[in-house]
């Protein structure tokens, strides 16, 4: 069979010519990339390997994935040794399949002529650390603030300033992103003593890398086959029930330390009770408290999974809010957030109060350490102990659905279940405490 000699935008007649056709051709077909119906994440309309119109699925947001449409080619076009690059079309369904098509033969014929619609020696101003800023720019849209926090740090000091302004490569062009830098950034990081922080740091050059190459700002990603520096290992601590003891006691008793620290034990107590995440039980507000009902709202803005979470209010907890709302009463804000912060900024009280709240239990205490998220890992554990079938704890965690039916098809949100179970878990904790 002999080589088609038409670009990846050749008529259907013409591929059948040449022994091929495309493998998308409706809008159907992209529905079921979105859908995550496929195990394919890069759809292709091209009858050259490695060129034409793309459609690329981004990480699934409600079980959605964004699409991209992004036109590769091959630059210098007529010379030996040309390499790939991608240039962004738009984004489906903004963007039907029709127009991207057009806008694909548009740009095409632009590169036949021997313009390069997207080089990468672009503006001066395209430095590593605007583009890294754009890349978390569009990734705001469909991420919390948290974690867009998250991948700001991993990459700090690299391709962004760090607490001192420094940026090894912010200054630079994206063809400074090369292999050895991507390789010394991670060894840094471990050299450093955190390991964790320098598999993020790859994860997050790995990410940047991929947007570039959509963008048509690199060729080729420089991650590529670069190991993980450690294999991490699930954290196992738990409480033990002299453990729970102790901190409930002190995290009653400790009036002494800042105010600040206060509220954050009172944020531990609830987290206890509800086996909440850190961030979900520390912007818990009072608009989606209802004592009436007893249950309170996460709502999917906060929750990590983006599902709305409606956890069961026990008396204990009923009880520990009242005392919060008449210990937060003269602060701002206090009419609006659960816990919130000394200086009114419009915000509820930064997760990291609870981290410092911990620390502050462990040095008085003598503890093993622990974190808070381990507080929910400990509630977990306690609900296995006590026979409360796996899915419902799933629930009361409020982790993402694994299967179909689940996910799908059953909508059933096992509140009195979930109401049970942690009432069960209340008659454990009073007598623990009292």
């Amino acid at each position: 069979m002999r080589k088609c000699e038409h670009n990846g935008f050749a008529t259907a007649a013409q591929q059948v010519h040449c022994g091929t056709m495309t493998t998308y051709r409706t809008i159907a077909d992209l529905k079921a990339i979105a859908a995550g119906r496929t195990d394919s994440k890069t759809l292709s309309d091209a009858t050259r390997p490695g060129a034409g119109l793309h459609v690329r699925a981004g990480k699934p947001i409600n079980g959605t994935s964004r699409l991209t449409f992004a036109l590769r080619y091959y630059w210098p076009p007529t010379k030996r040794g040309s390499r790939q690059r991608s240039v962004t079309i738009g984004h489906y369904p903004s963007l039907s399949l029709a127009e991207a098509r057009h806008e694909a033969r548009r740009v095409q014929a632009l590169i036949d002529r021997g313009e390069d619609p997207h080089p990468v020696d672009e503006a001066p101003d395209a430095t590593l650390e605007r583009l890294t800023e754009s890349y978390l720019a569009e990734l705001a849209r469909l991420r919390r603030p948290s974690t867009i926090a998250g991948y700001r740090a991993a990459l700090q000091g690299i391709v962004l300033p760090d607490a001192t302004g420094v940026s090894v490569l912010g200054a630079q062009g994206p063809a400074a992103l090369t292999r050895v830098a991507c390789r010394a950034a991670v060894d840094a990081a471990v050299e450093r003593g955190a390991p964790t922080m320098g598999r993020s740091t790859l994860q997050q050059l790995r990410q940047l890398s991929r947007w570039l190459i959509v963008e048509g700002h690199l060729d080729a990603d420089p991650t590529a086959g670069l190991k993980r520096p450690v294999r991490e290992t699930p954290r196992e601590r738990t409480l033990t029930g002299d453990e729970i003891q102790r901190v409930w006691r002190h995290w009653d008793t400790d009036i002494h330390g800042p105010s600040g620290i206060r509220i954050s034990f009172r944020a531990l107590q609830l987290q206890l009770l509800t086996c909440l995440r850190p961030g979900e039980v520390s912007a818990a507000s009072w608009e989606h408290y209802d004592p009436n009902r007893r249950v309170l709202a996460v709502p999917s803005g906060t929750a990590k999974n983006h599902r709305l979470h409606i956890v069961p209010i026990v008396d204990l907890a009923a009880e520990l809010i009242d005392t919060i709302r008449t210990e937060v009463a003269s602060r701002a804000d206090s009419d609006r957030w659960l816990f919130p912060p000394r200086q009114p900024v419009g915000k509820p009280l930064n997760r990291t109060a609870l981290v410092k709240a911990t620390r502050r239990t462990i040095k008085a205490l003598d503890l093993q350490h622990f974190t808070p998220h381990d507080l929910r890992r400990t509630v977990a554990t306690e609900l296995g102990r006590l026979g409360i079938a796996p899915h419902v704890t799933d629930a009361i965690l409020n982790h993402a659905p694994t299967t179909t039916s689940r996910r799908v098809y059953n909508r059933y949100d096992y509140l009195e279940e979930k109401r049970d179970a942690l009432e069960r878990w209340e008659a454990v904790l009073r007598d623990l405490i009292r």
